[in-house]
């Protein structure tokens, strides 16, 4: 219930959060192993980090991490999100004056 409210206000914002969002209360009920905990764990990680840009950051900084991070739209090196992708908005967020 405590992780349902901290991810209630980026609902609807990303559909990978919303998904990751509606498994994660199932993955609890079926957790049987110390593995599943661990994935269980990173992944409740992930969706509050998303929910916390979605409140937070520039929506194409809250895009990039949820197509990088929980949507796996971005292979298995750096640079390869998709050209839609707002890295400038990502680079002056990083890099202020």
């Amino acid at each position: 219930e405590a992780l349902a409210h901290e991810l209630a206000p980026a609902r609807g914002m990303h559909r990978a959060l919303d998904h990751l969002a509606d498994r994660l209360p199932i993955r609890v009920a079926e957790m049987a192993t110390e593995m599943e905990a661990r994935r269980l764990a990173q992944d409740v990680a992930l969706a509050v980090q998303a929910a916390l840009l979605a409140q937070t950051a520039p929506p194409d900084v809250f895009g990039a991490f949820c197509d990088s991070r929980l949507d796996g739209q971005w292979g298995h090196s750096f640079g390869s999100l998709g050209a839609g992708t707002g890295f400038d908005t990502i680079l002056e967020r990083a890099m202020p004056r």
